[in-house]
């Protein structure tokens, strides 16, 4: 899978710059509000929230799941709109996606198969790290990433992306990660152009525009 439609995949899946950037519908649950549904606001637009929220639902999905990517959408006000969680877990042919916004909590179980990704054997899941303590809030990362916002030419921002990469950098035939599975920001824009950060620091990864 390329470098572009990782980024497709990552900054695409599921919010605002939609599935259509993956160019395919993906078989789905049908949506149930969960029993653990809450009003956002702001408490649920936080990464410690969306984490917390996201626990019971992926463990009664499968067992030892992994959060694989928390991806928070903005408006163009750069207020907070929908976070969306991904949870991937060894063996599973889909992938657990949890959706937090004003309305509560749904969520849905999305097939691999036609987005193209892998299902992931155990000891890829294995590798899959939890969310660094340090990992900054959207606001305190935007400013932070300034720098690498303005060297790669970013409009306004409307979506961020904390991701591992997984499930879609995991190479089968070679049975191994085409990158290390280390979490990593994206930053995108309405123009889809984007920039990758360190989620801790804020600054630039290498070859991150």
């Amino acid at each position: 899978m390329s470098r572009s439609r990782q980024l497709r995949w990552i900054a695409g899946a599921g919010l605002a710059l939609g599935l259509a950037l993956v160019g395919c519908q993906p078989r789905v649950e049908p949506l149930q509000p969960t029993a653990a549904a809450t009003t956002a606001g702001g408490a649920a637009a936080s990464l410690e929230s969306a984490v917390e929220a996201g626990a019971q639902p992926a463990h009664e999905w499968q067992e030892n799941p992994r959060l694989a990517q928390i991806a928070i959408e903005l408006d163009e006000q750069g207020r907070w709109q929908q976070t969306k969680v991904d949870y991937v877990a060894a063996g599973s042919e889909r992938m657990l996606t949890l959706f937090l916004s004003d309305a509560g909590m749904r969520e849905q179980r999305i097939s691999l198969e036609p987005l193209d990704l892998p299902v992931l054997p155990v000891e890829a899941v294995e590798q899959l790290r939890p969310l660094p303590d340090g990992a900054l809030p959207p606001a305190r990362l935007l400013a932070a990433a300034e720098e690498a916002i303005q060297a790669c030419a970013l409009g306004q921002v409307g979506l961020i992306v904390y991701t591992t990469g997984a499930p879609a950098t995991w190479d089968e035939q070679a049975g191994a990660w085409r990158q290390p599975p280390a979490w990593r920001a994206v930053l995108a824009d309405a123009d889809q152009t984007s920039v990758v950060v360190d989620p801790v620091s804020g600054a630039g990864l290498e070859n991150s525009c």
